[in-house]
């Protein structure tokens, strides 16, 4: 029985790695529109054609490909203008990204490395990984009924658990990433 429960929570597990690194490159590929979308750019030293090299920016280092946070537009470096609070937070969030990357490809290495295993076994257990499956998307469901009705205390919520810090407690009209990411 406790091999059959530590399978399942072990599925669970990995399809939430993958529904991560999937939710992660979905937020990053569509991080030009949300700014342009939601962006207040009166309260923000960046002018809004700006949008685009600030999301490169943001994606690049949230993802790994740079180590350092610099946007720079027309040769006006904008970097200047966000608080070390910001430059924290951003760092925290890289490294949750940084992990859940890491785990996404551990996961792949082990399924192409012991993929007639993970077949076999897949196989065998079919149900219970549809069973697992089903689980995590009910959870999934009842989190995103949960975000759109009370989108303010999830957001305080995932950031409680999340952070270990304060850092995320940025001050609307003063912090740049507040008033580019109102919502």
């Amino acid at each position: 029985m406790k091999s059959k429960c530590f399978r399942q929570a072990f599925y669970v597990f990995l399809t939430a790695i993958l529904f991560a690194v999937l939710c992660q490159v979905a937020f990053v590929c569509n991080m030009t529109k949300l700014f342009l979308k939601h962006g207040d750019f009166d309260k923000t030293p960046l002018p809004k054609e700006a949008a685009a090299s600030y999301a490169n920016a943001l994606s690049c280092y949230l993802l790994g490909v740079t180590d350092n946070f610099t946007v720079v537009y027309e040769n006006i470096d904008y970097s200047t203008y966000f608080s070390e609070e910001e430059r924290l937070h951003l760092k925290d969030v890289r490294n949750i990204f940084l992990w859940m990357e890491f785990l996404f490809f551990v996961f792949i290495a082990l399924s192409v490395f012991h993929w007639k295993k993970y077949a076999k076994l897949l196989r065998e257990r079919y149900s219970q990984y549809l069973l697992s499956l089903a689980l995590f998307m009910f959870f999934s469901i009842v989190i995103s009924v949960l975000t759109a009705n009370y989108f303010d205390q999830m957001f305080i919520l995932m950031h409680r658990i999340l952070f270990i810090n304060e850092h995320w407690l940025l001050t609307p009209g003063v912090d740049v990433i507040i008033s580019l990411m109102p919502l």
